[in-house]
């Protein structure tokens, strides 16, 4: 009776989920801004996992296929959020991100837009891309964090980690704040978000320490 009663409670949740996932792909179509679109499917995606979740659900296809027609159609006309994503996460859509490259970075050169910067450092500092050079990608990634992006402060400490700079990887360990995440990026064998800053400390003396504390604590200051 209890397995009954079981199937019977997940038949009533697939079908609320498939006719909410319905509405969800014509209110996607109805918008003419396919990066409203994402949204709105990424919402229907998250909605669906979240109601199906003791019944160990997987995204529809419908969804998924809807996610990746106006993800790509985002980042083809230009939307910085989603231009982010594709160069910070989606390594599996190398054919695109070389596609956007050039126009990211023309766009970036002057720009003062968070995402847009960002997807500039991550350009740089991408290898499979062809276009590495470090002081670009530490700029843009300064710029970013300028413009707001608090997240690029860490990428930074990191880099400055690898290139052994102990007093620039200190001075952005320090603003690595609120959202931004010390271990996001680290690699094998490099400090941990628990330890980076007292074993960054390691390598400079107090003096040193108490005047790059004041420095990162200014927000003009870069």
């Amino acid at each position: 009776m209890k397995r009954i009663i079981t199937v019977v409670i997940a038949g009533l949740i697939l079908t609320a989920c498939s006719k909410d996932i319905q509405q969800a792909l014509e209110k996607a179509k109805a918008e003419s801004d396919p990066a409203k679109s994402l949204e709105v499917i990424r919402q229907a995606e998250k909605s669906y996992l979240e109601q199906c979740n003791s019944l160990r659900c997987s995204v529809p296809r419908s969804l998924v296929a809807a996610d990746q027609e106006y993800f790509l159609k985002a980042a083809k006309l230009g939307n910085e959020r989603v231009l982010r994503e594709l160069f910070t996460v989606r390594p599996d859509m190398i054919d695109l991100q070389n596609e956007m490259k050039g126009s990211v970075l023309i766009r970036a050169k002057d720009s003062k837009n968070a995402d847009l910067l960002a997807s500039a450092a991550r350009i740089y500092g991408n290898d499979t891309l062809g276009v590495v050079n470090k002081a670009q990608q530490i700029e843009y990634l300064k710029r970013a964090w300028a413009a707001g992006d608090v997240k690029s402060a860490g990428q930074l400490a990191h880099i400055y980690v690898r290139l052994k700079d102990f007093d620039n990887a200190y001075f952005w360990s320090l603003r690595c704040t609120q959202e931004c995440n010390r271990s996001v990026g680290v690699r094998e064998g490099e400090y941990s978000t628990q330890t980076e800053l007292l074993e960054l400390e390691k390598h400079l003396d107090a003096n040193k320490i108490a005047t790059l504390q004041r420095e990162s604590a200014a927000r003009s200051g870069n």
